[in-house]
């Protein structure tokens, strides 16, 4: 019989499966002044470049990735494991504890 318990007791854990396209959780709005927001978290999975669009979840909103700034330097791109802040080309009602994709991005919720 197949129940929860029996696939929790024998998933496999260590197949060391990467989640695929850019995943990044907002963790910080940052807003110094009035013309700068930039949304900070760790890459989770990934990479970006300036010019991607991404997706926010749960709201599903896109804009594109205007700057990136790996610590306080700008960067065309960053990758999973970076700490990051990105700007956004239209930055709709994001906030912290959002997640932040690729459109192509597959996640389960």
């Amino acid at each position: 019989e197949k129940t929860l318990l029996n696939y929790l007791e024998t998933v496999d854990i260590e197949s060391g499966r990467e989640e695929e396209g850019f995943v990044m959780s907002v963790q910080r709005v940052c807003r110094p002044n009035h013309t700068f927001r930039g949304f900070q978290g760790q890459v989770e999975a990934g990479s970006i470049r300036k010019g991607d669009t991404i997706t926010v979840l749960p709201s599903r909103e896109q804009a594109e990735a205007e700057s990136i700034l790996v610590t306080d330097q700008e960067a065309e791109s960053a990758r999973k494991g970076q700490a990051v802040t990105i700007s956004l080309s239209s930055p709709p009602g994001r906030r912290a504890s959002s997640w932040a994709t690729l459109p192509t991005t597959r996640r389960c919720w």
